[in-house]
């Protein structure tokens, strides 16, 4: 069993290797200067900053309005962020707020999007509410024009989340998970013997299901499926095992050699990478976890902080929402977690002390369906009850 300290290096290495930040941050914290291209951040879905700690305080940077509908988290690539809202997609500067373009799409927009750094790409799902019936698609835009390079027809299907890797987008759809090229839209491989993500019992339809995301670490893509989650070849797509997770509703989370799943109206567990069961917590989630470098953070109306190697909890904190999807921001010393109150909160077991779990809180409503972003030194979350997309700063 790995130790915390190893656990906390390799967590360190992994955040330096995928978005080149600098070293670790001082006890005032900061926010980072680098990306965040996809919910989850990595295609690992950690949602993990392990080299930053929390800022004393925040200020409101700027806010821009953005449109009155959306189910999808905002990007932070090269100092801008990028929200697709409606069926219109849009990028800003991330420092002064000012619009860098706007860009209609040919349907509305029904999940994350992500960003491809090779090839300058930003890769959106959509799905079409038509007369003539529903159909689902998946287009590549360059991100600095919005120009659409190449579309994929996904049916009657709905898409779901898309992760990137090394070049190529992995999707999940209600009836298929596909891997497809950033660059032309080729398809690499796909599966169709999946099932919607989708549980009437609990009223739990597929306008959830827009944070479920194959994961991706090494040679192996964990794809979530109706009451339980897969492991594909990410080379061809066969299935190497599953595991059952009954009613989970969104991604799982990897972070070393741990696979993270939070059922809705079941349990918090972890896996190692063949799929045994290493640990199982009575906690459950629908929003996906969080990983940290030593905790694990499952959220519904609360967040609940998990110690990583044995799945004891260790603190919980009450968001006062009945539900919330939007997966938590680990960080190095706490957490950044949204719901009707929205706070930075400190894991004061591990770096001690006493005083006030609560950091700061953000003054603002905050969308808890959608995952706030972290990247060109702010915080970004979007401002459902006037319609527009907030960047904090440290203060």
């Amino acid at each position: 069993m790995p130790s915390i300290s190893r656990r906390g290096v390799l967590a360190g290495l992994t955040a330096a290797a995928t978005t080149g930040l600098a070293g670790c941050l001082g006890d005032d914290g900061a926010f980072p200067d680098g990306d965040w291209p996809m919910p989850g951040r990595t295609p690992q879905n950690a949602s993990a900053l392990p080299e930053t700690t929390l800022p004393n305080a925040v200020t409101e940077a700027w806010a821009a309005p953005v449109g009155s509908y959306w189910q999808s988290a905002p990007v932070v690539y090269d100092g801008d962020v990028a929200v697709a809202t409606g069926s219109e997609l849009a990028t800003f500067d991330a420092d002064s707020g000012d619009e860098r373009m706007t860009r209609p799409l040919d349907a509305e927009v029904c999940a994350n999007p992500a960003y491809d750094a090779a090839t300058e790409t930003l890769v959106v799902p959509t799905y079409d509410h038509g007369t003539d019936g529903d159909g689902g698609s998946v287009s590549a835009h360059d991100a600095a024009s919005g120009e659409e390079r190449w579309s994929l027809d996904a049916g009657d299907a709905r898409p779901y989340s898309v992760r990137i890797a090394d070049g190529v987008a992995y999707v999940r759809t209600s009836t298929a998970c596909l891997a497809v090229a950033t660059g032309d839209g080729a398809v690499r491989w796909r599966r169709d013997d999946f099932e919607p993500v989708a549980y009437e019992q609990y009223n739990a339809g597929e306008d959830l299901s827009a944070s479920v995301a194959p994961t991706v670490a090494g040679d192996t893509v964990y794809v979530t499926d109706a009451n339980r989650v897969r492991a594909l070849a990410r080379e061809d797509g066969r299935e190497r095992w599953r595991l059952s997770a009954p009613f989970v509703l969104s991604a799982p989370a990897f972070d070393d050699d741990r696979l993270y799943v939070s059922e809705y109206a079941g349990d918090t567990a972890a896996f190692d990478a063949d799929g045994e069961e290493v640990w199982r917590a009575p906690v459950s989630g629908v929003a996906a976890p969080s990983a940290g470098p030593e905790t694990v953070y499952a959220v519904d109306g609360e967040i609940v902080a998990l110690d990583a190697e044995t799945g004891e909890e260790r603190w919980r904190w009450d968001l006062r929402a009945s539900t919330v999807d939007a997966t938590p921001v680990a960080t190095a010393d706490g957490v950044l977690a949204v719901g009707n109150r929205s706070a930075a909160l400190r894991d004061r077991r591990r770096f001690g002390g006493s005083g006030s779990r609560v950091r700061w809180s953000l003054p603002d409503q905050v969308s808890y369906f959608v995952s706030p972003a972290v990247g060109a030194g702010h915080l970004f979350v979007l401002d459902p009850f006037r319609s527009r997309l907030v960047a904090y700063e440290s203060a």
